[in-house]
Parts: C-alpha cells; sequence; structure tokens
C-alpha cells in the first residue's frame, strides 16, 4: 500500500485507504525514506483514525511513535494473520 505523508502535528501517517487493516496489525515500512519511521521495521498499528490515515507504536501497548512531517511515495506491507 502507498503511505503519501506523515504528521507531526498528529503522529498519523496518511494511505490510501485502511479498509482491511486492524489495531495490532503488524506493518514494515519500505522505499524512500521521508520521515523518522525507520526502513524495514516491524511496527504495530495504535489506531485508525480515519478513512485513510492511522498511528503506530513499536511494539503493542506502546507509546504513540512520534512522527515529523513528511511526505513522498513509501510503501507499507501489512501482515495479514
Amino acid at each position: 500500500m502507498l503511505v503519501a505523508e506523515t504528521s507531526e502535528s498528529t503522529n498519523e501517517i496518511t494511505c490510501t485507504n485502511t479498509d482491511g487493516l486492524f489495531v495490532d496489525q503488524a506493518v514494515v515500512f519500505d522505499g524512500p525514506n521521508f520521515s523518522n519511521l525507520v526502513i524495514g521495521e516491524t511496527y504495530y498499528i495504535n489506531e485508525i483514525t480515519s478513512a485513510t490515515t492511522f498511528t503506530v507504536v513499536e511494539q503493542i501497548g506502546g507509546d504513540i511513535v512520534e512522527l515529523i512531517d513528511g511526505s513522498g511515495d513509501m510503501t507499507a506491507t501489512f501482515n495479514q494473520g
């Protein structure tokens, strides 16, 4: 799935669509990094905040990852388990 933006003020990640995503689902980001997310590291969905945005944590039950503003084309791969 394409990720287009990260927001420092809300710590939200903007993607194509959040349909089918769920809380605690694992996600790994790849491609050109425009944020402070670590490419190849596993994160977990903390909250789905809209039809196109979500927040992540580094471990289930952990604190929300504090993001910086950024935009571009990054890929997110979600574990469907």
